[in-house]
């Protein structure tokens, strides 16, 4: 486990998706990597998100990926939302260099659980969170990892996440050469 409370396995899965999604796109394999680094943001300095692509010293995206600690009270739920606006919030005002801010992106994997589980509604207000972050444009894409029926939907599923960074990825290669 690391700070994000998600183990090394979905970290890595994440980077891979986005290695694969960059050079579908057309950027070099050669030059594009995943790593944990810092982006610029607005009220504070810097944040680290611990997963950027880069395409050799450029930000191409940022993705936090981040599992949904355990929760007792309502402060904690609203503690998790808060952290995951301002995250959002403060890399999307940063001004970059490039003009071209990294791209945004959050992946939350869930639990296995039965949908009558007393967690369903916490992982509901999970979606709602995700959604209204995409919605303001806080995020570029969202991505809810469940087995569970019910919770994700086709806006927050691993195939419309990668097709969006996809589409950033092009964009980013088009501006490239030009």
């Amino acid at each position: 486990m690391n700070d994000s409370g998600i183990g090394t396995a979905a970290l890595e899965a994440v980077r891979e998706m986005m290695l694969w999604a960059a050079t579908a796109a057309g950027l070099a394999p050669d030059d594009v990597t995943t790593d944990e680094r810092s982006i610029a943001g607005y009220f504070i300095g810097e944040r680290i998100w611990n997963c950027v692509l880069l395409d050799g010293d450029r930000q191409v995206a940022a993705v936090h990926v981040t599992a949904v600690p355990p929760v007792q009270s309502a402060a904690d739920f609203r503690a998790f939302a808060d952290e995951l606006l301002a995250r959002a919030v403060d890399a999307t005002k940063a001004t970059v260099p490039t003009g071209l801010r990294p791209w945004l992106g959050c992946v939350v994997p869930l639990p296995q659980f039965e949908a009558d589980d007393d967690r369903s509604e916490l992982f509901a207000g999970v979606r709602t969170i995700l959604d209204r972050l995409v919605d303001t444009s806080a995020l570029d894409a969202a991505c809810l990892l469940s087995g569970a029926s019910g919770i994700a939907d086709q806006w927050l599923s691993l195939p419309a996440f990668t097709a969006a960074l996809q589409a950033r990825c092009l964009l980013f290669s088009a501006v490239s050469v030009s």
